[in-house]
């Protein structure tokens, strides 16, 4: 895990030619953006978390899309500040 401002994040995802300001999950020189990363993050962790995985899978993309960026829009509101910069 590494902040998107980090020297392991400029270094790794400057190939892809993204400019997100969100969760960013690289795995096996794949990259996945939002609600897509959340999910994979979810099934790589394994155990308990895979069913969420299955769980949220079974809703369409973007009804996830919309729930991720509503629930990053109002993150600070309901939770306080980020703890990893």
């Amino acid at each position: 895990m590494a902040s998107l401002q980090s020297d392991f994040a400029k270094k790794h995802l400057t190939k892809f030619e993204i400019n997100v300001d969100s969760v960013v999950y690289l795995r096996d020189e794949e990259i996945f953006l939002e609600s897509a990363a959340i999910l994979m993050i979810l099934k790589d962790l394994g155990g308990f978390s895979r069913i969420f995985y299955w769980f949220l899978r079974m809703f369409p993309f973007r009804l996830r899309q919309f729930v991720y960026r509503w629930v990053a829009r109002n993150r600070y509101k309901w939770f306080g500040t980020c703890m990893i910069d």
